[in-house]
């Protein structure tokens, strides 16, 4: 299964939302993601500030941890080969490669 190169679909289309718009489903839908065991990362472009720590990825797949955001992006590199892929967040210096399955 390639559930890898769907991870960033799934992200960009549930947890794009800014870091005070908070409900239920943005909770849920985290939680269907971490219980995906093919999922290798889960990463966010905000934090969402009004829910728990269990409802967010650790602080170094999170793009912007404060709900004053700095605009901070995440980048999505692929591998010429198409081989592997690389997930950074610049503005922390935290890059992840992973291979395609």
């Amino acid at each position: 299964m390639r559930l890898n190169r769907y991870l960033f679909l799934i992200l960009f289309a549930s947890l794009l939302l800014s870091p005070s718009v908070a409900s239920q489903t943005s909770s849920c839908t985290f939680a269907t993601l971490q219980s995906v065991k093919e999922i290798e990362a889960v990463y966010q472009l905000h934090r969402n500030v009004r829910t728990t720590e269990k409802d967010n990825a650790p602080s170094g797949f999170v793009a912007n941890d404060e709900e004053a955001c700095q605009s901070n992006f995440i980048k999505l590199s692929v591998d010429p080969k198409g081989k592997a892929y690389s997930v950074s967040i610049p503005a922390k210096s935290i890059s992840r490669t992973y291979q395609v399955r």
